[in-house]
């Protein structure tokens, strides 16, 4: 062997080691601009050792073993059936077992918090939202259920998954029929299948479509396949979220390349696929009993694109550090890819300009576009998810080139290795409840952009783990984050009165209501706890205010009748427990309320069937059976 061809054998692999030791030592550094490679981190020094030393051995072990892996290869290439049965089955199974612990980063709690709301109707993503919703419907029988709404986002992630790892097959088998497992290998390492593993968001179908959408025009422009579906998957993608139309000049492009086979069809085809977001739009509107207008709107961003400079940390298009995100971004998502493009430079391999490669290209660079100007609401570590798809049609392109490149079973190799070896610890710190804990409130720490978001987001989930002294503290810091926010200050107040502090949640609930007086049930939780604290004049006045801006509010009309109860004020305390239990008042406790009322106005009938009622249902104390005898004598009295 001349020593050109020695070097060129080691060429993979010394990239393949670097990018090891820059993932190594960015877990040392913890910096602002490392969060796309910097997980290691959160994992102890051994782990770390441990996971650097065994990857660059088993680079280095490739070097001398590259033949002899490449016949064991060669030997499963032609069992194509059994390579996918092994292949669905293993990633379903890791799908599973190594699913995300819990929905703290991105927007995992407001999602299932939509969804047990009955939210099916959205204007931004109306297929993804009405899927969602409908499942969970199905699995909740329509009662608000969040473990329900959490396995519904569970399923629909695995099963896009599902279909992403046949999409993979698919790919690996068409364009290195000799290289399976090693093609297949790099594509299931990519980091963005971090979606796939039971991941609480609505963007997995939205990625499985557009990894369809690429493969598809790419076998088209192949000569492999029609035009015409892409143009109704277009329509497909942009129903799942109308970012897809990012996705257009890439779609413009095609039709142009095979304008003579679509002309005549068109006329129909790009009406169809226009009309296809519209018509989801409107069987969401038809299915939702709640359109939900508040929040439909509020996903339309009212600056969706970013300023052309925020400094040199902040988020500008021509800020240094936003750069570093979209660095970032694509470290995390496809560092298997950047090491074939790596590999691809340093080897200058020739590159032949073909139509698929442009259609590949114009979907990268459209992709790129989308991170370069959007702005990233909760920032760019938190958000990564929302830019997650337009690592796809650069793995495509990258794939493509490398299939154009003879003798590519050696970087294929190392970049099958590579990608599931850096992959690991970043699911492993997903599946792990106190690693992701760990990270998020780091992320939350290095950048503050929308944190009280996140810090809300932490304290449902400490909620839901009945921790309520760590719910307190992540609420509070939500509202030094936001002090103007009304629903910051709202949540705070509510745990502090959760956590036996009335008096400074009372403060709290003061504060939200001067920022938004027209919210029912800051009203009603506000005079709920001036009742607790004596004061029943605000308590009424108050409540008052409550069913006014809802009417149909059981809670609130309870409320009420109390607060009129204790100021003896009978008739109006009577409507109040009369229009709690029309509207579903299901305590026990309103029968004896109720009927102590009752007894006061002399409905004497009534009364006794209300305290009855309540001493069957357990209420035994002393007030409630001498009013139960007192009904009853009345009620005996006249009769006679």
């Amino acid at each position: 062997m001349d020593n050109k061809s020695y070097t060129n054998k080691w060429k993979p692999i010394i990239i393949g080691v670097l990018f090891l030791l820059i993932w190594f030592g960015a877990s040392f550094f913890n910096g602002r601009f490392t969060w796309g490679f910097d997980y290691l981190q959160y994992y102890p020094l051994w782990f770390r050792l441990g996971w650097v030393l065994a990857g660059m051995s088993a680079l280095l072990s490739l070097g001398f073993w590259v033949p002899g892996l490449l016949i064991i290869n060669d030997r499963f290439e032609n069992r194509k059936l059994w390579n996918l049965v092994l292949l669905v089955a293993v990633m379903g199974g890791l799908f599973w077992l190594l699913r995300q612990a819990i929905p703290l980063l991105g927007d995992g709690f407001l999602r299932v918090r939509e969804i047990t709301g009955g939210r099916i109707f959205s204007l931004t993503e109306p297929l993804t939202t009405m899927v969602h919703g409908l499942l969970f419907n199905i699995l909740s029988g329509n009662v608000s259920d969040a473990p329900a709404a959490t396995r519904a986002y569970v399923v629909i992630s695995i099963l896009s998954g599902l279909a992403m790892v046949w999409l993979y097959h698919r790919i690996s088998t068409r364009w290195f029929e000799n290289s399976y497992w090693l093609a297949t290998a790099l594509l299931l390492g990519l980091g963005f299948n971090q979606i796939f593993f039971g991941y609480v968001e609505s963007y997995a179908p939205f990625m499985l479509a557009v990894l369809a959408f690429a493969w598809l025009g790419a076998r088209s422009l192949e000569d492999e396949g029609g035009a015409l579906p892409l143009v109704l998957l277009f329509g497909l993608i942009v129903a799942l979220h109308a970012k897809g139309i990012f996705l257009l000049p890439a779609l413009v492009y095609l039709l142009a390349a095979k304008w003579p086979e679509v002309r005549q069809r068109l006329w129909w085809v790009v009406p169809l696929s226009a009309a296809l977001p519209l018509a989801v739009v409107l069987a969401g509107r038809w299915l939702s009993p709640d359109i939900h207008w508040e929040a439909s709107l509020g996903e339309i961003p009212k600056n969706p694109l970013l300023p052309l400079w925020d400094g040199m940390r902040g988020y500008g298009i021509l800020s240094p550090g936003h750069w570093m995100d979209i660095l970032n971004q694509y470290l995390l998502t496809i560092p298997g890819i950047i090491f074939l493009f790596s590999a691809l430079l340093i080897e200058r391999a020739r590159v032949k300009l073909d139509r698929t490669i442009i259609f590949l290209s114009l979907l990268a660079i459209s992709g790129l576009a989308f991170i370069v100007i959007t702005d990233p609401k909760l920032g760019a570590a938190r958000d990564w998810d929302l830019f997650a798809w337009v690592g796809i049609p650069a793995a495509v392109l990258g794939l493509h080139l490398m299939k154009q490149k003879e003798n590519n079973k050696k970087i294929l190799m190392v970049g099958g290795f590579l990608s599931l070896w850096l992959l690991l610890p970043w699911v492993l710190l997903n599946a792990s409840l106190d690693l992701s804990i760990e990270r998020y409130l780091k992320i939350l720490g290095q950048d503050e952009k929308s944190s009280a978001y996140g810090y809300e987001n932490l304290a449902i989930y400490y909620r839901q783990a009945k921790l309520k002294d760590k719910a307190e503290w992540a609420y509070k810091q939500a509202v030094e984050n936001a002090p103007h926010n009304p629903r910051m200050l709202y949540n705070y107040g509510t745990i502090l009165v959760q956590n036996s502090r009335p008096t400074e949640g009372a403060e709290y609930f003061k504060r939200a209501l001067v920022l938004n007086p027209n919210v029912y049930f800051y009203w009603n939780d506000y005079g709920s706890v001036m009742l607790r604290l004596g004061q029943y004049p605000l308590a009424r006045e108050a409540l008052e205010r409550s069913v006014r801006l809802n009417d149909s509010s059981p809670d609130a009309w309870y409320n009420l009748g109390i607060a009129c109860s204790i100021q003896q004020e009978w008739a109006r305390a009577d409507t109040a427990f009369l229009r709690a239990a029309a509207n579903g008042f299901s305590g026990d406790w309103i029968y004896a309320y109720w009927g102590e009322v009752q007894l006061n106005l002399g409905q004497y009938p009534s009364a006794v069937k209300n305290l009855k009622q309540a001493i069957d249902a357990g209420i035994t104390d002393s007030l409630t059976i001498d009013s139960y005898h007192k009904a009853r004598a009345g009620m005996e009295a006249g009769m006679k």
